[in-house]
């Protein structure tokens, strides 16, 4: 029988049984590519005008609205915004405050570097549709700015929106940026390390690994400060449909291990968890990887910012 069955794998190789040719993870995910995409929804500086700033209530938001480089920017992205769809849903209709969000968060990783660090090749780890990125670009900071994310669909938008100097580069759930050896000024993620479960600390390889000597990195976690303002922050909503958080979770006290991990879809291989860190945890295990310069409390957001260097 094992001989028959050798023979018709050989001849016929797509007749092989699932229970022994399916592999335990697809390669597909809900990230599946799409074949049409939504219209843009225009360029930043004409929807400027239109702006109400009431839309503007998050402070990081408003900081953005008012940075002396915000005209600047504004002036030079030539970038369409994406809609919703294409953006992962970000901010929703409030499309002038997905732009300004991209250009605070931007201004942030500015302000960790040093005055005279080089920046040639860039690294957007989980950039989606580049709301980051875009700002690099108008700014005229880098050579190259590589979009790396799990969607597809986001690598399509970025290839066919986004100047040559951009390369969107399609990634997967298993830990592999697939890019030379010290090779790369700065990485960032936004939004990334809070939601990987397994491979984290093949991932915080990856990372060192791509890095030149020298080479920076802003990457954003769930940390205990995080945790510290729950129930007030909009993660709580999908925290408190997992049974396993409403155990843990007391208003007032601490975090109570220094990792945690919550599932909310279970049937999903990507992106399906929120992940919260110690920063004791983050300074001992990621600290064997890369050197820790400075943890930041709302570096992104409610998230907690930590600016790790290439020894």
């Amino acid at each position: 029988m094992l001989r028959e069955f050798i023979r018709k794998v050989i001849t016929d190789p797509t007749d092989v049984r699932p229970a022994v040719a399916q592999p335990i993870y697809s390669v597909k995910s809900r990230f599946d590519y799409r074949a049409s995409r939504s219209e843009p929804v225009g360029l930043a500086r004409d929807l400027y005008p239109s702006f109400n700033s009431g839309e503007a209530w998050e402070s990081y938001v408003k900081e953005a609205l008012n940075a002396p480089n915000m005209p600047e920017n504004l002036g030079k992205d030539s970038i369409p915004i994406p809609a919703p769809h294409d953006r992962e849903g970000y901010y929703a209709d409030r499309h002038f405050c997905y732009w300004l969000s991209g250009l605070d968060d931007f201004n942030r990783l500015l302000r960790e570097l040093p005055h005279d660090f080089s920046l040639s090749r860039i690294l957007d780890f989980g950039g989606a549709s580049g709301r980051v990125a875009r700002h690099f670009i108008a700014a005229g900071k880098g050579d190259e700015v590589i979009v790396a994310d799990l969607n597809v669909n986001n690598i399509e938008w970025i290839e066919e929106f986004f100047p040559e100097t951009a390369k969107g580069l399609k990634v997967s759930s298993y830990p592999t940026i697939p890019l030379g050896d010290a090779c790369v000024d700065l990485v960032y993620a936004f939004s990334v390390f809070t939601h990987i479960d397994t491979y984290e600390s093949s991932w915080v390889a990856e990372v060192a690994r791509i890095l030149r000597p020298g080479g920076r990195a802003y990457l954003t976690i769930h940390s205990e400060h995080t945790w510290s303002l729950l129930p007030d922050i909009f993660l709580f909503q999908t925290l408190r449909n997992n049974e396993a958080f409403n155990q843990l979770f007391h208003k007032g006290a601490p975090m109570p291990a220094k990792r945690l991990v919550f599932d909310y879809e279970p049937n999903s291989h990507d992106y399906s968890c929120n992940v919260f860190h110690h920063t004791d945890y983050i300074r001992h295990r990621w600290g064997k990887w890369l050197n820790i310069i400075k943890i930041i409390p709302s570096g992104h957001g409610y998230q907690t910012a930590v600016v790790c260097e290439k020894r």
